[in-house]
């Protein structure tokens, strides 16, 4: 769509609509909705969709949201606005609008803006990715996930297993029907979600002891932090278990 490269920022709607309750009024010509804005920072975040996937007689009901085609999404920073293909399908299904927080993330002195996308679910899945933009390039990174702070040990029947992360700990007793399946590892990926406490961005990660998706027995949210020039996943700031 050669519009979406030559987009009129200043014509684009600011403020954010509630995906449940959208309808086609709220969209920038069938194409672009507004779901999520800093209105300080003069920030919004644009589902866009196919156009021709669009209904032309509901104009005034509220939107099937699965009968339309996502293709990605628009960031608007005053008069820049820029088209990016991030998937951001699981939004539709569950009608949930994203994350989009504005703030000095980095210490520069620069906000950077940070935006949630869900894009993965399914039985025993739901994934989020983080995305974080500076705003004068309208350009992302992603935090670097390689180097997990949290360590697992288990005893030698497999029955029981402790969760170590900086100064958090937790104890837990794997369940009988789980003890089979339990090889000593543990999975970590198929639920990620992201929070936004008090300016501070965190990644909840719950971890899977049968690697196939049914043996969620706890979780643990680590701060996303800024060190030597990259985001990463600081150590967990509470790990507990999945009953509670």
């Amino acid at each position: 769509f050669q519009i979406l490269t030559e987009l009129p920022a200043d014509e684009l709607p600011r403020e954010a609509v509630e995906l449940q309750h959208a309808t086609r009024q709220d969209f920038w010509r069938d194409m672009l909705l507004p779901v999520a804005a800093d209105e300080e920072a003069d920030v919004t975040l644009y589902f866009a969709v196919d156009p021709d996937t669009m209904s032309a007689d509901r104009m005034d009901d509220l939107i099937i949201l699965q009968e339309l085609t996502p293709i990605g999404v628009v960031l608007r920073h005053g008069n820049l606005a820029q088209f990016l293909d991030l998937n951001w399908e699981t939004h539709w299904r569950y009608g949930a609008n994203p994350w989009l927080a504005v703030e000095d993330f980095d210490g520069d002195g620069q906000p950077e803006a940070m935006l949630t996308l869900a894009w993965g679910d399914g039985t025993g899945v739901y994934v989020e990715s983080l995305y974080i933009f500076d705003l004068d390039t309208m350009t992302y990174t992603l935090p670097d996930y390689s180097d997990l702070p949290l360590r697992m040990s288990y005893s030698p029947d497999r029955t029981r297993a402790r969760l170590t992360s900086g100064d958090q700990e937790l104890e837990l007793d794997i369940e009988p029907w789980l003890i089979d399946r339990f090889q000593g590892e543990m999975e970590a990926g198929n639920q990620v979600s992201f929070d936004l406490r008090e300016g501070q961005m965190y990644c909840r990660l719950t971890f899977d002891f049968s690697c196939d998706t049914l043996g969620y027995l706890a979780w643990a949210d680590f701060p996303v932090v800024y060190e030597d020039g990259g985001y990463r996943l600081g150590p967990a700031d509470r790990i507990s278990n999945s009953n509670d």
